[in-house]
């Protein structure tokens, strides 16, 4: 008690507690006592208002719960972002239908006779918005959801603290048994409730509900980002000095560069115009679980008012779109700060991830510019080389990588070395010069409607930072395409198309590949010196484009490789622009597969069967509980988990390796056995009839075959169909 008083007068604190309430009731022995106290600093004091003691609150403790009130002035906390959502799943969207319905002329006629572009983008959200407020109720967001609660819970603890106020009332032995009694049956039941419901759940679960598991599991709250540090490695506290040190970390730096007059072009391609089928399929086949901005109009909601009032949907797109119109509402961004996993020291900046919410009325916009986009690269070489990836039908980073797998077998087949140069773009989507992009847009003789469109999208770009339950104020930015917004990555691979073509015309022997930012170039011949010399020739050209173009790379990512058959591993190295040294690896690892010097997938195939078996693990774990789930939703966890992982990337490696079949062949034995609950001598044969599942040999092959009859649709521009025989559609 001594080294109590002591503390509270070396830190000048003061007893909060209000005098004569007690906060212990110690049930055993009958006695009550202040034995909680609260102290505050003098400051602190000042701010603490309705201390009192909560006697509804029920604990499984002596102690009661004290509650006060700390008021401060400028602090002011927000919603957060991601919690604050509609519950759709107990939406009755008969009455929105008919609601809909009932205002749909009235709508019609006013979007007719409203003129501002701009104008018709706010009636329409405000339309949307009152029918939502009407119909659609926000969801209560807890740590855990209880979804277990029901009614007799409720009505036992409201009988156990009637008991406990009588107890306190009269403190006899009596009133003190009902209370043990009653307690007791209260957690039983709770206990009761929870298993009665895990195993009817697990019993009758169907289809995609198998993944509410994870949901159960998972909490719906984050933790709060404690000290970032800045550049100049000072640890930062308060919200505004976070927000200003991630502001730095994301746009630190904003080339000038200078605009070659001689782009310009008055000439342009044929651009189609905006369709209802096109407007349809922009709405209908948007991801439901896309994160959407402040406004909360999700694209469940957008659907559902689509069905309705889609007449005023299409009146207002091809408005904005044929007139190149992008409305300043829809400029404004929300970017979150997630912390990224497994990470040591999450006072970097680097160490978070940055999700940007865009507004759904905007990507649907968007969806349109880019399918047009995406239809006029198909049918015209001159929007993007065929060697780039991403963002264009039938083109993904298996597609990249099979084409380098091809130009190294080939090689290998006429005993020649390859050598590769990995590069990365540094924060691609932050680093698009808004004015050189409008250049090559016209040098490509694109339509003035898209040019002013891009124009209109890229400028006035506001953003908001939200985090720790707080958003900061609207800021602007100069240039910036969002990561999360599905035009980015096209118009990022304009805005480098003229790279490939600036080395190819300088190197004939060498060749390009690109997924987004991730840039490979790489020269075949049998002279390895030639090569080495060839690549930095190209590399310096490289830097120098990008130097002029506001673009960087990332010298950490860059790697160098040889891919040849001898034993011998080369040691040659590359010396880039900046004194920067890469050296040459015996395995590296381009768009989640590794490649090794001898392309027999060893390591990738390694690899693939620990990540294969780790998750098998975590599915037995789940299996081996006390109420195990049915055999049906077992077979999906199975074929959506494990197979995804195995089969994903196998038309790169598989070539009927045995090896590789007998590891992927103990796996999917194991799985059997578990799924089955069968004994370790159980016939394999009878087990996969039993729970339908093919051998692994025919899941590889049938892979590579329905990839094989995937190619012979291709087009022929397809950088896959280029590198098959002619005759293979035959």
């Amino acid at each position: 008690m001594k080294a109590l008083i002591k503390w509270v007068n070396l830190h000048q604190c003061n007893l909060i507690n209000t005098s004569d309430i007690n906060t212990y009731h110690s049930y055993s022995d009958q006695s009550s006592s202040v034995l909680d106290l609260t102290f505050a600093s003098k400051n602190m004091c000042n701010h603490i208002k309705n201390w009192y003691i909560d006697e509804n609150a029920n604990t499984e403790f002596d102690h009661e719960v004290i509650l006060f009130t700390i008021v401060m002035k400028k602090v002011k906390l927000v919603e957060n972002s991601l919690n604050a959502s509609y519950n759709l799943q107990k939406v009755d969207w008969k009455d929105f239908d008919e609601h809909s319905q009932k205002t749909k002329d009235k709508m019609i006629v006013k979007m007719q006779r409203i003129k501002s572009l701009k104008a018709k983008v706010i009636y329409l959200t405000e339309c949307i918005k009152n029918t939502v407020k009407l119909f659609v109720f926000k969801q209560r967001i807890c740590t855990k959801s209880k979804l277990w609660w029901n009614n007799e819970l409720i009505e036992m603890w409201k009988t156990l603290l009637s008991k406990k106020q009588i107890w306190k009332r009269c403190r006899n032995d009596d009133a003190w048994a009902e209370i043990v009694q009653m307690r007791n049956s209260y957690h039983d039941a709770i206990k009761l409730i929870k298993n009665q419901f895990w195993i009817n759940f697990l019993n009758n679960v169907e289809e995609k509900e198998v993944f509410q598991i994870y949901k159960f599991i998972k909490s719906c709250l984050i933790e709060k980002l404690l000290l970032i540090q800045n550049l100049q490695k000072e640890l930062k506290i308060e919200f505004n000095e976070k927000c200003k040190t991630f502001l730095k970390a994301m746009y630190s730096s904003s080339l000038k560069i200078q605009i070659n007059e001689e782009l310009l072009s008055n000439e342009s391609i044929q651009w189609s115009r905006v369709i209802k089928e096109k407007i349809k399929h922009a709405i209908n086949f948007s991801a439901l679980r896309k994160a959407f901005e402040s406004d909360d109009i999700s694209f469940i909601i957008i659907q559902q008012a689509y069905k309705t009032i889609l007449k005023i949907f299409n009146l207002m797109y091809s408005d904005l779109i044929e007139n190149n119109y992008h409305s300043k509402i829809w400029c404004k961004g929300t970017k979150l700060i997630l912390k990224k996993l497994n990470k040591l020291n999450y006072s970097i900046s680097k160490t978070y991830r940055i999700i940007t919410l865009l507004n759904c009325l905007d990507k649907v916009a968007e969806k349109i510019i880019v399918v047009q986009l995406s239809y006029t690269a198909e049918i015209n070489d001159k929007l993007l080389n065929f060697d780039q990836m991403r963002d264009k039908k039938q083109r993904s980073a298996i597609d990249a990588v099979l084409n380098l797998v091809h130009d190294v077998q080939m090689t290998k087949s006429w005993e020649n070395t390859l050598i590769c140069l990995l590069l990365d773009v540094k924060e691609v989507f932050d680093h698009v010069a808004l004015k050189q992009l409008i250049k090559i847009l016209i040098k490509l003789k694109i339509s003035v409607n898209l040019i002013n469109w891009v124009k209109c999208f890229l400028q006035n770009r506001v953003i908001d930072l939200a985090f720790d339950d707080e958003r900061q104020k609207s800021k602007k930015i100069s240039t910036e395409i969002s990561q999360d917004s599905s035009i980015s990555l096209i118009l990022f691979l304009i805005y480098i198309r003229y790279l490939f073509l600036k080395i190819r015309a300088k190197f004939e022997n060498l060749q390009s590949l690109s997924y987004i930012d991730d840039m490979m170039l790489y020269v075949e011949k049998r002279n390895i010196d030639k090569n080495v010399k060839i690549l930095k020739n190209a590399a310096k050209i490289t830097f120098t484009w990008t130097e002029n173009n506001a673009v960087q790379f990332n010298d950490s990512k860059s790697e160098l490789i040889h891919f040849e058959r001898h034993k011998i591993t080369f040691n040659q190295m590359i010396i880039l622009l900046n004194n920067m040294i890469i050296k040459s690896k015996t395995c590296i690892w381009w768009l989640k597969v590794w490649l090794n010097r001898k392309l027999n997938f060893k390591v990738h195939v390694q690899t693939k069967i620990a990540t294969v078996t780790r998750t098998l693990h975590s599915l037995f774990r789940l299996m081996n509980s006390k109420w195990e789930l049915n055999v049906k939703s077992e077979k999906q966890l199975y074929l959506t988990c494990i197979t995804f992982i195995s089969d994903y990337d196998v038309k790169i490696w598989w070539n009927n390796q045995k090896s590789y079949l007998v590891k992927f062949r103990k796996l999917q034995n194991a799985a059997l056995r578990k799924i089955l609950n069968a004994f370790q001598t159980s016939l394999i044969d009878a087990m996969q009839i039993k729970v339908k599942i093919s051998l692994v040999k025919m899941q590889l092959n049938q892979k590579c075959k329905n990839y094989a009859i995937w190619i012979v649709e291709l087009l022929k521009k397809h950088s896959i169909r280029k590198r098959t025989f002619i005759s293979y559609s035959s």
